[in-house]
């Protein structure tokens, strides 16, 4: 048997071994079929980071929210994070809220549509939002429970 890899430089086959390696991306087109099973080597994971006060975000993440009281966290310049993937979810009971960058970039987008400058996570512990930088605003990839823009 042999192994092939499919890499940066192209499709390379090997004497030894078995199996096939995608270590790029790959488009398969046509008529594709596998024999056996087919598995990621490991997917892409964020590390949980609390915020127990309001604060400025800096980098894409995974971040928990638990405060007593309402507290507001300030995203980046879009810009600054494009394809950058942020998510927030509640840890206690209280309307958590985010705000953009600055007044003229940082909208948060909702079904195509500026939403506003601001968006708060209702007071519900569970309820989050997950969005995604396109360079210029945040756009709603989804949210669980409910969040309410506002703003201009």
């Amino acid at each position: 048997m042999s192994r092939t890899v499919i890499s940066e430089i192209g499709t390379v086959d090997f004497a030894n071994g078995s199996g096939l390696s995608v270590e790029t991306t790959t488009t398969f087109t046509g008529a594709t079929t596998f024999s056996s099973s087919i598995s990621a080597v490991s997917l892409p994971t964020s590390p949980v980071q609390a915020l127990a006060a309001s604060a400025s975000i800096s980098q894409p993440g995974v971040y928990t929210l638990d405060n007593a009281t309402p507290s507001g966290y300030l995203l980046p310049n879009p810009a600054n994070v494009p394809g950058g993937v942020y998510v927030f979810r509640a840890l206690s009971a209280q309307a958590h809220f985010l705000t953009a960058s600055s007044a003229d970039r940082g909208k948060f987008i909702t079904d195509g549509t500026a939403a506003g400058s601001k968006v708060t996570i209702t007071a519900v512990v569970g309820n989050s939002i997950s969005l995604i930088s396109d360079g210029l605003s945040f756009c709603k990839i989804a949210n669980s429970g409910s969040v309410t823009f506002s703003g201009t």
